[in-house]
């Protein structure tokens, strides 16, 4: 080899082992990089929107304790009990007592009141499905463990459970089946018999709002798919207003076409839902990548939460006293006594105000059905 060829040789050498050693701090650059392109996306925040459906009606149920009439001897020598309203507790108890006696004495059958007992005892009032909307923002804690924080947002329509509305129509139509037949058994003129009902608000629109901590559990991942499952806790707040249903009867008539009775029953509802409470999260769902940053997720959340329903009754009759005065019981004992003077009392007399008849203290479960799009940083 002579002198150029071996210069040549040396020349060769020299830059490769050069390039060597450059690519090294090349090759460490680049995976200190990937490192650090992976320790960004740890994060990821999301907005979503969806269904949230109708929720299970609270339990709650009980034996509603109306207060009990007052006794008071009646002018044909029988006795009656006071009370507020005929549509329930113990002034259609009285009725229904006096309708019996009218069938098994005088073979006369009057149909009975169907009383609000068991409906004021019961949820009166049910969300509709509605749309959701919110975000979160999670933290990959592990390759299968991840911390969400979130909020979401539902907003639907509320009206009364199909069995109060049932309730309430069977009570209004008995009323006046009741008191038609039993005020045409005496001597009158001019009768009038009327039961009306009558939603003050018989929708309202409900938002509830549910600020959540959860823990998601990867289960499955394929390539851009992936299946988790959810668990944790919230707080749900909501904003509703009352749902008021009025229900009044009337009847009148002029005893021998001379002396008038004209009386009337006025019951008002009032079912409100204040809930503010600590719920359960649960659920699952999936993740698609569409890219290495971004992607869609699809989630099933299920609420599970006590609920905070409260119906109250108010009952506040009108009698009129205009003469010429007259007081008639019915032949039968317990009595019901109408009456147009201020000497003696009518059965439909007293008032009931603000009396709680249900509060709900069971579980109620809340799903919903969300599509977002996500970001990781």
């Amino acid at each position: 080899m002579n002198a150029t060829s071996r210069s040549r040789h040396r020349l060769t050498t020299t830059l490769l082992a050069t390039a060597g050693l450059l690519c090294v701090p090349v090759t460490a650059a680049a995976q200190s990089a990937g490192s650090a392109t992976a320790k960004e996306r740890k994060w990821t925040i999301e907005a979503f929107g969806g269904y949230a459906f109708s929720p299970s009606v609270p339990s709650g149920a009980a034996s509603v304790q109306f207060p009990a009439g007052n006794q008071f001897p009646t002018e044909g020598g029988f006795t009656s009990r006071s009370n507020p309203s005929w549509y329930f507790g113990d002034g259609a108890v009285l009725f229904n007592e006096v309708a019996a006696q009218f069938g098994s004495q005088f073979n006369i059958q009057v149909p009975r009141i169907v009383p609000l007992d068991t409906m004021l005892g019961e949820a009166g009032r049910q969300d509709q499905s509605g749309s959701s909307f919110g975000g979160r923002i999670t933290r990959k804690l592990t390759s299968r463990l991840s911390l969400e924080l979130g909020f979401q947002r539902s907003q639907a329509k509320t009206g009364l459970t199909d069995g109060a509305s049932a309730a309430l129509e069977a009570s209004r139509a008995s009323f006046e089946a009741g008191f038609q037949e039993l005020l045409s058994t005496i001597p009158q003129a001019g009768l009038q018999v009327r039961s009306t009902l009558e939603r003050l608000t018989s929708e309202t629109t409900t938002s509830r709002m549910v600020v959540s901590a959860v823990l998601n559990v990867a289960v499955v991942r394929s390539g851009p798919l992936g299946i988790h499952v959810s668990g944790g806790v919230g707080r749900s707040t909501s904003s509703s207003g009352p749902l008021s249903v009025r229900l009044r009867g009337e009847y009148g008539f002029r005893f021998f076409d001379v002396n008038p009775i004209s009386e009337t029953d006025n019951v008002t509802l009032r079912m409100t839902d204040d809930a503010s409470a600590i719920v359960g999260v649960f659920g699952g769902g999936f993740t698609y990548d569409v890219g290495a940053r971004h992607g869609l997720r699809a989630d099933v959340r299920v609420y599970v939460g006590d609920n905070a329903q409260t119906t109250v009754v108010e009952a506040v009759p009108f009698v009129s006293r205009t003469g010429p005065a007259l007081t008639l019981p019915s032949a039968t004992n317990p009595s019901i006594q109408f009456s147009n003077t201020t000497l003696l009392p009518s059965s439909l007399s007293g008032t009931l105000t603000d009396f709680t008849t249900f509060t709900s203290a069971g579980r109620e479960v809340r799903p919903h059905l969300t599509v977002g799009y996500f970001l990781r940083f």
